[in-house]
C-alpha cells in the first residue's frame, strides 16, 4: 500500500516520521508540501513529490494534512483526481459533510496527535466504512486507533489533539518547581519525564482509580499531601477541565465555519 501525504507541517512531520519508524519503506510514501523547507527534513528517505496532483496520483491512500482554512480550495482543485480514492482528511473542525460535497471520494475524518512520531499517538477515525479499514491500518503503526462517532470528533479534537500541550505545559511548571528548589533544569527535565513515564504505566497496569493512586502516594501529615492542598486551594483540577472545554468550544467555532463556508460555495 502506498500512502500520499498532502502537507508536512507539525502534524503531518509527525505522521510521517512514525510511519517511517514504524517500517514503512520510502517508496511506500509520497509526500507533498508547498514549503520547500518542509520537504526538506525528508530528502532521501521518502518519495517526494514535485506537484500536489502528482503526490494524489501516487497513492492508494491519500492523507490531507493542512490547515482547515486551505483544504476545502485544495479539494476543489484537484477532486477529479480523488474519485473513488480512500481520503482522509485530520483537519479540525472539517465535517465528513463538508468533506464528502467536495469529491466523490470514500472519505475517512482522523484526530491524530503529536505522540505519533514516536509511535504513542492517540488517533481518533470516523467516516465510510470502506476507508475506516485502510484508516486503522496505516494509523496503527503510529499509535493506538479509537473507531468514533462524528459527534464526538470536536471533544476529542480538545482532549487528545491539544491535550499534548497541557501536558507539556504542566511538565514545564513541575521541572521549573524543582529549579526553584536547586535542580538544575536539565535534571529536573528527566526526573519529571520519568515520573510521568512511571505514572501513566502505574495507571495502565493497574484497576485502580488515579484518585486512589494519588491517595496511595499521600502519607499522614507528609510532603505529598502539603502539596496536594497548594494545588486544590488554587483550582488546579477546575483550571484543567476548562481549558479542555475551551479548546472544545474552540473546535466547534471551527466545526461551524467550515459549514457555512461549505454552504455558500
Amino acid at each position: 500500500m502506498v500512502i500520499s501525504l498532502i502537507g508536512v507541517g507539525k502534524m503531518g512531520s509527525a505522521l510521517a516520521k512514525g510511519w517511517l519508524s514504524a517500517g514503512i519503506k520510502g517508496d511506500q510514501l509520497f509526500i507533498y508540501d508547498k514549503n520547500p523547507l518542509a520537504i526538506k527534513a525528508f530528502e532521501g528517505k521518502t518519495q517526494i513529490a514535485g506537484t500536489v496532483e502528482e503526490a494524489i496520483q501516487r497513492g492508494e491512500v491519500v492523507v490531507f494534512a493542512v490547515k482547515p482554512k486551505d483544504l476545502s480550495p485544495l479539494l476543489e482543485d484537484v477532486a477529479g483526481l480523488l474519485r473513488d480514492k480512500i481520503t482522509i482528511s485530520i483537519a479540525a473542525g472539517v465535517p465528513l459533510k463538508t468533506l464528502r460535497s467536495k469529491t466523490d471520494s470514500i472519505w475517512v475524518r482522523a484526530m491524530p496527535n503529536l505522540a505519533c512520531e514516536v509511535g504513542q499517538g492517540l488517533i481518533a477515525i470516523c467516516g465510510d466504512e470502506k476507508g475506516l479499514e485502510k484508516a486503522e491500518e496505516i494509523f496503527q503503526l503510529t499509535g493506538k486507533v479509537l473507531k468514533v462517532e462524528e459527534h464526538m470528533m470536536d471533544a476529542i479534537t480538545a482532549l487528545s489533539g491539544s491535550g499534548p500541550a497541557f501536558v507539556f505545559l504542566i511538565m514545564d511548571a513541575l521541572s521549573d518547581g524543582g529549579v526553584k528548589i536547586g535542580l538544575p533544569k536539565e535534571l529536573s527535565l528527566q526526573i519529571v519525564s520519568q515520573l510521568l513515564l512511571g505514572s501513566v504505566a502505574l495507571l495502565q497496569t493497574s484497576s485502580l482509580h488515579p484518585m486512589q493512586l494519588k491517595d496511595n502516594v499521600c502519607s499522614p501529615g507528609g510532603t505529598t499531601i502539603a502539596g496536594v492542598q497548594v494545588l486544590e486551594r488554587n483550582g488546579l483540577r477546575g483550571i484543567i477541565m476548562e481549558a479542555i472545554e475551551t479548546a472544545f468550544r474552540r473546535a466547534e467555532e471551527l466545526r461551524k465555519i467550515s459549514e457555512e463556508r461549505g454552504e455558500n460555495k
